[in-house]
């Protein structure tokens, strides 16, 4: 896979509709972290039509994670984080998220700790140069 960016966005998409139900502004903080990644190119249709598709009884976050489990724990924290930020978008916090969270976490190889202890407040522009590291495969 020459670009993980399909991944990344499967794994947010995962987080959003983790709780069961799936908010515009949700949709649209995805479709934002995907504008970010491509930086100045525009967000291909593919990945347009991949969140108006998605159904999460179909996406297997296990699968998805081992395109991940070799890269360092820094940026696998930093895929947390914008998990994290699909979260927060909502402006509800309930169990569901969480443990999808912790999930995502033991499917990257994250210590439990690691993931309970990590704060994850940040700001979307400082995690630019990060998502570009993300995408590439490793």
């Amino acid at each position: 896979m020459d670009d993980r960016i399909e991944l990344i966005c499967d794994l947010l998409l995962g987080a959003a509709h983790a709780d069961n139900e799936f908010h515009q502004r949700e949709k649209q903080s995805i479709f934002e972290l995907m504008a970010k990644l491509k930086k100045d190119e525009e967000v291909p249709q593919s990945i347009k039509n991949r969140i108006e598709a998605f159904d999460p009884k179909d996406f297997d976050l296990r699968t998805c994670a081992t395109f991940f489990a070799a890269d360092p724990d820094s940026e696998k924290l930093r895929l947390l984080e914008l998990i994290g930020a699909i979260h927060e978008a909502d402006d509800e916090f309930c169990y569901a998220e969480d443990e999808y969270l912790r999930e995502v976490g033991v499917a990257l190889g994250v210590e439990s700790a690691r993931v309970e202890s990590h704060a994850f407040d940040f700001e979307i522009d400082e995690l630019q140069d990060s998502l570009s590291t993300l995408r590439a495969p490793k």
